[in-house]
């Protein structure tokens, strides 16, 4: 009897070496995944609440999220590369994604700010990025007009009541019409960003890093760095990021702000380096919440004016 025991236990030992990488612990379900096929699937699965990556990805089509779920960078990049415009993640839908990275010592990834859009370069980048990252998005047409296009939310864009939580992670290198980085479409939108960083995304029109349309709450120590909004033809707002009308914007804890840019290379305007803050909206700071080095400028033929904002 003993050894018809073992036997079935060597037996079970055999059958969950062997099984596919997804692990039950008590109500959750976690997924790895190493190829963008697996992580499409894995997001689409509603029997699976995080989908933790293996190995860096590339996509050529936005990664939906329409459900509740978790995705663990776990140190690696996620990047959009496709010779159509996309946006590398989108929220909808009431949708609800939480963004975290379980690998932030191990790993680490080079940029080269080539000018202000930061490119994904591991070889000779002079930008180094701890842990893991969403990267390479240009944003998804959310104009409802005939014969217009604007493209919002290169790295997220949150629409139709989804809800982000950034935990962790970086979102790097991304642009976008509005919301180089994030791009929060609707009033009933939520983005939260209690850690991680959003650093090198460039907007052409408004809100280098963060497009706001809803609600976004930024704490703990959660970046916003080194983001852009430029234009040659708009009035430009918002470097670091644009609080649209009716919308809120709150700061606290060690939240930063650092080194963004509104720049017009035209007789247009430029305002809020760090924040524009639209009317009927609010923005409340905090704590020891920060916006530092930022910048509004007009560069128009030889003259460079700064015309404000914070």
């Amino acid at each position: 009897m003993r050894k018809r025991i073992l036997s079935i236990l060597l037996t079970l030992c055999m059958v969950l070496s062997i099984a596919p990488a997804t692990v039950f612990a008590e109500d959750s379900v976690v997924t790895e995944v190493s190829t963008a096929e697996d992580l499409t699937t894995a997001i689409e699965n509603s029997a699976v609440s995080t989908v933790k990556l293996t190995a860096d990805i590339n996509i050529s089509n936005s990664l939906t999220v329409n459900r509740t779920v978790t995705l663990d960078l776990n140190g690696h990049v996620l990047k959009y590369e496709s010779a159509n415009k996309g946006s590398v993640i989108v929220v909808e839908n009431g949708g609800q994604l939480t963004i975290e990275d379980s690998n932030t010592s191990n790993l680490s990834h080079k940029f080269n700010p080539n000018g202000k859009l930061w490119v994904l370069d591991e070889a000779s980048g002079t930008e180094t990025v701890t842990g893991g990252v969403i990267t390479g998005g240009t944003g998804t047409d959310i104009s409802t007009f005939g014969g217009t296009t604007w493209y919002c939310g290169g790295g997220a864009l949150i629409k139709n009541g989804g809800s982000l939580t950034m935990r962790g992670g970086n979102i790097i290198g991304c642009s976008a019409e509005c919301g180089g980085g994030v791009c929060i479409d609707s009033e009933q939108g939520q983005f939260s960003m209690s850690g991680g960083s959003i650093a090198g995304c460039v907007a052409s029109d408004i809100g280098g890093g963060v497009f706001a349309s809803g609600t976004f709450k930024m704490s703990g120590p959660a970046v916003i760095r080194s983001c852009t909004a430029e234009s040659a033809t708009q009035f430009v707002c918002g470097g670091g990021v644009y609080v649209n009308v009716s919308s809120s914007f709150e700061m606290s804890d060690t939240a930063i702000i650092e080194g963004c840019q509104a720049i017009s290379t035209s007789s247009n305007s430029s305002n809020g380096g760090g924040v524009y803050v639209s009317s009927s909206s609010s923005f409340v700071m905090s704590n020891e919440a920060k916006i530092e080095n930022c910048q509004a400028m007009r560069v128009y033929h030889i003259f460079d004016r700064v015309t404000g904002g914070i």
